[in-house]
């Protein structure tokens, strides 16, 4: 067979839900915002962030439900290419108490076949 094997374009995604009364949810990675936009159907944004590392090609979406408004939706398009753990240490070692890097996070929920750190 001479057929070239195909290729998937597509890379992993993960959604995971949280019921959080903020829109950014910890984590445990740093991001850049790029976009925003209104989606049909949800009266509120989707905000669009990219891996703050330079060239990793991890990329996030982050809306709240439109039948749950506690409730936030981020999906995660792709892997990390790299190790968080020193932005970590750091987080621990210069926030203030009430200016903490972690921010605040709710129950989360996996919405993937896998299981596996973003």
């Amino acid at each position: 067979d001479d057929t070239p094997p195909t290729k998937s374009h597509s890379e992993p995604r993960h959604i995971v839900q949280t019921m959080s009364e903020v829109n950014i949810v910890n984590d445990g990675h740093r991001w850049r915002k790029y976009g925003q936009k209104f989606v049909q159907g949800n009266p509120n944004p989707r905000s669009y962030y990219r891996c703050s590392i330079a060239g990793c090609p991890v990329k996030k979406h982050v809306e709240r439900a439109s039948h749950d408004p506690k409730m936030v939706i981020t999906t995660y398009e792709g892997q990390h290419d790299h190790n968080m753990s020193w932005f970590r240490t750091l987080s621990q070692i210069t926030a203030a108490p009430d200016l903490s890097l972690t921010g605040v996070s709710g129950e989360s929920r996996l919405e993937s076949g896998e299981n596996k750190h973003v």
